[in-house]
Order: structure tokens, then sequence, then C-alpha cells
């Protein structure tokens, strides 16, 4: 993977490769399509319509996926959803904030998102800007929200991982209240 270079927005080669894997999987009703991750460098003005017509060519071969819509600036910010929303059904905007407490309440307003569509928090970890204590009030914020999550990296490379070692699978700091955290929602149902 050395040398390939993540573009800051879907081409036509990204809404054709939804529309075959849409078809492949239209009897499937486990799959779920993550439009291109971590846009950056554009705003929601200029990929929203692009985001459309790959939902659109989802939705022509299969009518009832649920579609994960990333956030711009590198999949952090989903406020576009509160008064620009596509107009979709079975939609979930999937926000990856790698950022402090603080910045993930003032700039992201994911509460204000949260009661206008469904979110999803598919990536998140302690890291460079985000500590444990961020991790932490990012979960309660989530559970208090009723804000599904998945935390990133069941592995021990290519960080914020969850895993020291992914041969005995001993967990990082993060890795503990990831697990914690999985394990108290797994006793409450």
């Amino acid at each position: 993977m050395r040398g390939i270079v993540q573009p800051n927005e879907p081409d036509n080669d990204a809404e054709r490769a939804m529309a075959f894997l849409a078809e492949r999987y239209e009897s499937d009703p486990t799959v779920l399509y993550g439009l291109q991750v971590e846009p950056h460098d554009v705003i929601w003005r200029d990929l929203r319509p692009r985001f459309t017509v790959m939902v659109d060519a989802i939705r022509s071969k299969n009518k009832k996926a649920l579609i994960a819509i990333p956030g711009t600036n590198w999949g952090r910010d989903i406020s576009h959803a509160i008064d620009n929303p596509i107009k979709r059904d079975n939609l979930v905007y999937k926000t990856h904030p790698y950022d402090d407490w603080s910045t993930i309440q003032r700039d992201y307003e994911l509460e204000a998102v949260a009661k206008r569509v469904p979110v999803l928090i598919g990536e998140f970890g302690a890291g460079s800007s985000m500590d444990l204590d961020d991790v932490e009030s990012l979960l309660d914020f989530a559970e208090e929200q009723g804000i599904s999550w998945a935390g990133w990296l069941f592995h021990d490379k290519g960080c914020p991982c969850m895993l020291e070692d992914s041969e005995d699978f001993s967990v990082t700091e993060y890795g503990e209240i990831v697990k914690e955290r999985l394990q108290s929602a797994a006793m409450a149902n």
C-alpha cells in the first residue's frame, strides 16, 4: 500500500465500483456500503452531488441497503447533515472524530446531527490529538445520545491500536476502554 495516495473525493470509478458491489451483493442484507472514507480538502457543497449519485447507483441494485455517508475534513465533520442531508432512506452519517473532546464538542455538532439523522462514530482512538480521557468522554456522549460506534484498530500496527500484541491479543489502555464498554453493553442486554 505504500505510495498510494487517498483521493480528496470519489471519482467516476468510485461510482462504478459502488454499483458493481451493489449488484454483487444485492440480496445480502448484511452488507453496509461505505462511501469514500475520509474525504478531505473538499467542501460538502461539492461532495454532496457526487455522494447522491453514488447512493443512487447503489439503490438501483439494492433498494434497502444501509449506506454510510462520511464527513468532510478527513471524515470528522458531519454537521452538514443538519441543514443539507442527502435526501434518501437508510443512510447513516459516519464520523471519525480523532480530536480532543473540546474540539469535538465545539466544531462537529454531533448532538444536533444525531437529532436529525442516524450517526455512527466509525473511527476514533487515543493518539495524536485524542487522549484516553477524550475517548471516555466521546463514549459517554455516544451512550447518552444513543449513537453507535466502532473503535479503531483491532491490531497492533496502524494505530491508534487496541492491541499491544496481535499474537496474544493483549490490549492497550485504549483497547481496555473499548473492551470494557463492549462487555458492559453486552451485560446490559
